[in-house]
């Protein structure tokens, strides 16, 4: 119902700007007049009269538009008249608003496209996001020299794959996007930015609609990018690091270090000296954690500092069996006086000097491949 929303959002938001100023002028007029009416002036009546009728009046058409959220579209094809219908009914009445019929040589585009959903999950007191995304079939149609638009949503996958499966049968011009829907509602002429600003390319179905949006998926994140008109997409390919160590590597890499430190201390090579380096080592590592994570969220800060205390507790353990001294305690502690300042350098190494893995880089790169650009890698 997108093309529904899109107009009737602007009603709405219309409606109710009408009715701010009537409630304003209520308060600077209504309220003067009302005193001035009960003291017994005959013509205060008057502006308060207005201003009741201009409230029922925007009440009146607020409701109105309201109910016609409550419309349900349905849709089919006909292969023997060779058009598209789409059927409006009002829920909860059996007879039929109204049937459209778009013969399929109007059709100018179609498009499956991702729509976000998203579900607020709560854990250890905080608020989260968990995104999956449903698929949406987008269809842009001529009539009488004026262009159109409407969507059609499944609720399972078979629906999904039927209809995709019809449309590609009566050989309209199936497309594809990774670009969410939401972003139409409320711009002028959504029809045109599907047609001439979404980045797509043509889709041959192949019968499993999961292949390509799996509704079933959640992420912790905006996977796909809400689309946003006039937006242009670069991409600096020669800031971008390639960086193969994973999480596994640094903690091995900071273990052994850190083992080694110990070590030399024990062999009286380092003595004031140890602790400062035991301290660079963990701000090292620190820096190397948040570079290898794909996303650098606050859920990732304190992966940071469980991976550090577990490379500390492994060293500790390690020395205890071979009998040699422990890392010293305030060593590790004394990290956490400078975690704010790693916090902010690590987060401006990744924006200047991003690698390849960084989610940043790949969202980018999901969308350029739209754009010709780059290999399709979907």
């Amino acid at each position: 119902m997108i093309e529904q929303k899109t107009d009737i959002v602007k009603k709405r938001n219309a409606t109710l700007n009408f009715a701010i100023i009537m409630a304003i002028l209520f308060v600077i007029v209504g309220i003067p007049a009302l005193i001035a009416h009960q003291l017994g002036i005959g013509w205060a009546k008057y502006p308060l009269f207005a201003i009741y009728i201009g409230l029922f009046v925007a009440f009146y058409k607020w409701m109105k538009i309201d109910r016609t959220f409550d419309e349900v579209m349905t849709h089919r094809i006909d292969f023997e008249k060779r058009v598209l219908v789409r059927i409006f009914i009002q829920e909860g009445v059996e007879d039929v608003i109204k049937e459209i019929a778009i013969p399929f040589h109007a059709v100018s585009s179609v498009v499956l496209a991702p729509s976000e959903k998203w579900v607020d999950i709560g854990r250890a007191g905080l608020t989260i996001k968990r995104y999956h995304y449903e698929p949406i079939i987008l269809i842009v149609y001529e009539e009488e020299g004026e262009k159109y638009f409407f969507g059609i949503t499944c609720k399972t996958n078979s629906e999904t794959n039927e209809w995709l499966d019809n449309l590609q049968k009566a050989n309209l011009p199936l497309t594809i996007t990774d670009e969410c829907v939401e972003g139409l509602v409320g711009i002028p002429h959504p029809e045109e930015a599907i047609e001439h600003d979404f980045a797509r390319v043509p889709l041959q179905f192949n019968g499993d609609i999961s292949t390509y949006f799996n509704r079933k998926k959640g992420y912790y994140y905006p996977y796909y990018p809400v689309y946003k008109k006039g937006e242009t997409i670069t991409l600096e390919e020669n800031t971008i690091r390639t960086f193969k160590w994973k999480v596994r590597h640094v903690f091995i890499a900071t273990s052994l270090a850190l083992i080694m430190v110990v070590l030399l201390a024990e062999a009286g090579f380092m003595t004031a000296s140890g602790a400062f380096v035991g301290i660079i080592l963990f701000g090292s590592s620190h820096l190397l954690y948040s570079y290898s994570f794909k996303h650098f969220t606050k859920r990732h800060w304190f992966g940071i500092v469980s991976l550090l205390t577990l490379n500390y507790l492994t060293v500790s353990s390690i020395s205890k069996l071979v009998n040699i001294n422990q890392l010293d305690i305030q060593v590790f502690s004394s990290y956490f006086l400078f975690f704010v300042p790693l916090l902010f350098i690590s987060y401006r190494i990744r924006k200047r000097k991003p690698a390849q893995h960084h989610y940043r880089i790949q969202h980018i790169k999901r969308r350029l491949r739209y754009k010709g650009n780059l290999e399709k890698s979907m």
